[in-house]
């Protein structure tokens, strides 16, 4: 179909990250419920983070949540 578009899911990654100038990775996960089993928090902590930092645009956040291509997964 000419000028169709299909839409493709995004694919994300989701980083604990250190709260200086280099935000080194301390773990990654595919989704933030594998995230927060793998150091210990709740996934809302998550969750909530990365919407609050996203929004108001946090320095240094703690979590952050990148989207990768389909090719790097």
């Amino acid at each position: 179909m000419a000028g169709h578009k299909t839409s493709k899911k995004k694919n994300y990654l989701f980083l604990r990250i250190t709260q200086d100038k280099y935000q080194l990775p301390l773990a990654v996960a595919g989704s933030v419920r594998e995230l927060a089993r793998m150091i210990g928090v709740s996934h809302n902590t998550i969750a909530s983070a990365i919407c609050h930092s996203e929004k108001q645009h946090w320095k240094k956040p703690a979590y952050v949540r990148v989207e990768v291509d389909d090719e790097l997964l």
